[in-house]
């Protein structure tokens, strides 16, 4: 089976609807698109998507859609 890349997951996602990007924030993720900050309670995840490096496991990534509780804004998060 082949293996989704992040750019492919971003798209994906962008496509179904996720088109705010989340950063990490001391309080919570901050909204990229309008600059709101979100309690990560009032976040609801809907997918993880994993990715691995290739020799090494233990380097890997994911990307997080979520939708704000508060105000339904979807978007990704990633680390």
């Amino acid at each position: 089976m082949p293996t989704e890349t992040v750019s492919e997951a971003v798209q994906r996602l962008t496509a179904a609807g996720y088109t705010d990007d989340y950063r990490a924030e001391a309080q919570g993720p901050r909204s990229h698109s309008n600059g709101t900050i979100h309690p990560p309670a009032r976040f609801r995840v809907d997918e993880i998507v994993r990715f691995e490096g290739d020799s090494d496991p233990s380097d890997e990534s994911a990307l997080f859609a979520l939708t704000s509780k508060t105000d339904g804004t979807r978007g990704t998060y990633s680390r």
